[in-house]
């Protein structure tokens, strides 16, 4: 009898021993395990741009509708030595000039191009003289001429054909990286300017005659629309 008792209790110790190492391998696996974990986060702003553009009040100052005088012998009687009849249209005669600048300012965090346009430029059709023997008739007469610098004053053009003002403009179109101070570049700083000279020579006295007369009849124009114009480079 106490064999047979013996025996039992030896046997309910090996099934609690038993049932205790499988409820810790169970809980082993539970508890035991490879955990690796990673966050994050970023925040972001809009990139400046903030470019403006100054133009001399989009050319309107190019042409005037009247000119003060250079002439210091009658300046004290005369305070403008050529005036439109109304007082509103713009005029050009001898004697006549006129500039404005184009100036741009920022520094935006993104990379930009300059490019720079003329839209429209042209004489009408009736700039026509006799030139005489030194330039024949039915001369296209065009006195005016143009003159184009950057910003270190540096002459990018000097002349009187308007298509080639044109390509000169042209050429002065960059890229630039971001965070570049553009009104510290060669093109942030631009001056067109014109002029009709006073007085050449008798054969340019004798053609500025015949277009003054010219015009007492016919509207004789020239026109000048310019773009700038700064865009983002992706």
């Amino acid at each position: 009898m106490k064999n047979n008792k013996k025996n039992w209790i030896l046997r309910l110790g090996a099934v609690a021993l038993m049932l205790t190492m499988v409820t810790t391998c169970l809980l082993g696996n539970t508890l035991a395990k490879y955990v690796t974990e990673a966050s994050g986060t970023d925040t972001a702003r809009v990139a400046k741009f903030g470019v403006e553009i100054e133009m001399s009040d989009d050319l309107d100052g190019a042409f005037k509708s009247e000119y003060e005088t250079d002439d210091s012998d009658h300046s004290d009687i005369i305070t403008y030595s050529v005036s439109s009849a109304n007082g509103t249209d713009k005029v050009v005669a001898p004697g006549t000039e006129g500039s404005f600048d184009i100036k741009i300012t920022g520094t935006p965090e993104v990379a930009v191009e300059i490019e720079f346009e003329l839209l429209d430029a042209a004489y009408s059709d009736n700039w026509v003289v006799d030139g005489g023997s030194t330039y024949g008739a039915d001369y296209t007469y065009h006195p005016i001429l143009w003159t184009l610098q950057d910003a270190n004053g540096s002459g990018i053009y000097s002349g009187a054909n308007l298509g080639d003002l044109a390509d000169a403009l042209e050429s002065l179109n960059r890229a630039y990286a971001p965070n570049v101070d553009l009104s510290s570049v060669e093109t942030g700083t631009c001056t067109l300017s014109w002029v009709w000279p006073f007085e050449v020579d008798e054969d340019h006295n004798y053609m500025d005659t015949q277009l003054g007369d010219l015009a007492v009849d016919e509207d004789l124009t020239v026109s000048l629309e310019l773009s700038v114009r700064v865009t983002q480079i992706n």
